[in-house]
């Protein structure tokens, strides 16, 4: 079984009452394991979690912040601190332009005209 987004690729193999599941990143060759407490019954990573962390064997990453729409940067970009220090923020203005690229260590806040961030702001 799999899933394909993009660069990623899922795949699960079912193994008596657990699941493992295998994340793979096409565009670096990467694959990750990913331990079966973070899917849900249905098999499926919730959209705010992204890999397993570094910090522990079953601590996750937060990848989306969908909580901050309407904030204005300063609050969403320390908000993101908090939950990921570490991280770089970029701003991106409406009608400007943006490349497409991975970075794992960004967080693009999308604002509109008065400031305030206007799509939930994710590691891309």
């Amino acid at each position: 079984m799999g899933e394909i987004w993009g660069n990623w690729c899922l795949f699960f193999i079912p193994k008596q009452d657990n699941i493992i599941a295998f994340l793979w990143l096409v565009k670096t060759r990467t694959l990750y394991l990913l331990r079966s407490k973070l899917l849900n019954k249905t098999g499926v990573l919730p959209r705010t979690y992204g890999i397993a962390s570094t910090s522990g064997p079953n601590a996750v990453r937060k990848m989306e912040w969908p909580e901050l729409v309407g904030m204005t940067v300063e609050e969403a970009e320390r908000k993101i601190k908090e939950d990921m220090p570490g991280v770089q923020t970029q701003v991106i203005e409406p009608n400007c332009l943006f490349t497409m690229d991975f970075n794992q260590r960004r967080v693009r806040l999308l604002v509109d005209s008065s400031g305030k961030v206007q799509k939930p702001p994710r590691l891309c």
